[in-house]
């Protein structure tokens, strides 16, 4: 992936779920963040309530929707970059303005809680979005590849990694459809409600972060009892940080529970370390665009 700036963009930022500078820590992850943007010659409008800090979300549901509102009618904003994950991004789905989103088609950046979000936008209308870095987490730490993998998708639609560099093959194969997902836990809220991405054929995109692996069982076992794994046609796992595998003494292996979880199925398997949390690189996937993969390079695009 070849880095390179792109023209002067003007993006807007929100705060659609947890606060973002709501301690001394958060805030200087949030300049940082923002100091990352400006250098990749991003103008950044920050909403009226993108600074706010309303408990364990960053303001009231009215609010967070309105600064989203602002941010699809500004003809000037090409881009909507959220500022941090959290918790309760789901509070918005029911008053989200998905018209304006419509008319107004701008993907949206974000990960962890955002995956609902991002889901739900695909859904709703159509429009592609980009499971990816965030002011405090991704772009708070000037990573390159970070930043290279984001340039790619934005400025070009398009990214390639040699898949030695990207992963390895659980269930080999090739991948080729359109990708829906996120954190596993959050996507899991989108089954049975108007906002559920259709599964059909899609290459679905899951990590994880802090769950006792009875907790992920229980998410993959969502999926499987709502039919979605008799309907993809492909994965990519990401990274599973600290999932405790320990239980009344006992320790169970992740990649064991996996490789039983899907082994009746045959659609193909890839797993990276490039995407998910408490990692220093975070690559841009897409939500609603196309992924490819074969034994030599691993594709997404819009």
């Amino acid at each position: 992936m070849a880095c390179c700036k792109i023209d002067l963009m003007k993006i807007a930022i929100v705060s659609p779920s947890a606060p973002s500078t709501h301690t001394a820590a958060r805030t200087q992850q949030y300049e940082s963040g923002l100091a990352t943007l400006k250098s990749l010659d991003f103008e950044c409008q920050e909403m009226p309530h993108t600074r706010d800090s309303l408990s364990y979300v960053s303001s009231n549901t009215n609010n967070r929707i309105n600064d989203l509102g602002l941010a699809y009618e500004d003809p000037g904003v090409k881009l909507i970059v959220t500022a941090n994950g959290g918790w309760n991004v789901s509070h918005l789905l029911a008053n989200f303005p998905y018209e304006l989103a419509a008319k107004n088609p701008k993907k949206m950046v974000g990960a962890s809680d955002i995956t609902l979000l991002l889901n739900a936008i695909y859904a709703k209308t159509g429009v592609s979005q980009i499971y990816g870095p965030m002011v405090t987490w991704g772009f708070e730490n000037n990573n390159a590849e970070t930043n290279q993998s984001f340039l790619a998708l934005v400025k070009n639609g398009q990214q390639e990694i040699a898949i030695s560099n990207f992963g390895t093959w659980l269930k080999p194969g090739k991948l080729n459809g359109i990708s829906v997902g996120g954190n596993l836990i959050a996507i899991a809220g989108l089954l049975g409600t108007p906002y559920e991405p259709e599964w059909t054929n899609k290459i679905f995109v899951w990590e994880e972060v802090y769950e006792p692996l009875h907790s992920l069982d229980r998410a993959l076992t969502y999926f499987k009892n709502a039919g979605v794994w008799d309907k993809i046609a492909g994965m990519v796992i990401g990274h599973l940080h600290g999932i405790d595998e320990n239980f009344a003494g006992k320790t169970s292996s992740t990649d064991q529970m996996i490789a039983e979880h899907f082994a009746g199925y045959d659609f193909p398997i890839l797993k990276t370390k490039l995407f998910g949390h408490e990692i220093p690189t975070q690559i841009s996937l897409p939500i609603g665009g196309t992924i490819t993969a074969d034994d030599k390079v691993f594709t997404s695009r819009f």
